[in-house]
């Protein structure tokens, strides 16, 4: 679960630091992933936040890319679901565009 978090908080900070050589490829997401090494979820939410705004402000000037993110973040929390044992179901109606309902 780490690793995945590491790679979803590179994202941003690779896209607003301008690191795209190998943009989306494994080694890439390797260096993401080795960048948050060891560090605390914690610590991860803190790193996702401060890119927040920033990251924010770029997103309208690299469309291409917007459909790309989208995906990343959906496969995310689907790899997400299956590590912590989450039902996908939800994500199915995401991806159909229905309202996603809160558990009851």
């Amino acid at each position: 679960m780490q690793q995945t978090i590491s790679h979803f908080v590179g994202i941003p900070e690779d896209l607003l630091a301008g690191r795209m050589e190998g943009v989306a490829s494994d080694a890439w997401t390797n260096a993401q992933v080795q960048c948050h090494d060891g560090e605390s979820l914690a610590r991860l939410a803190t790193a996702l936040e401060a890119t927040i705004i920033p990251f924010d402000a770029i997103v309208p000037a690299i469309p291409p890319s917007n459909s790309q993110l989208v995906m990343d973040a959906v496969t995310l929390e689907i790899d997400l679901r299956e590590v912590l044992g989450l039902p996908g179901t939800q994500i199915a109606a995401a991806l159909a565009g229905t309202p996603l309902k809160p558990p009851a």
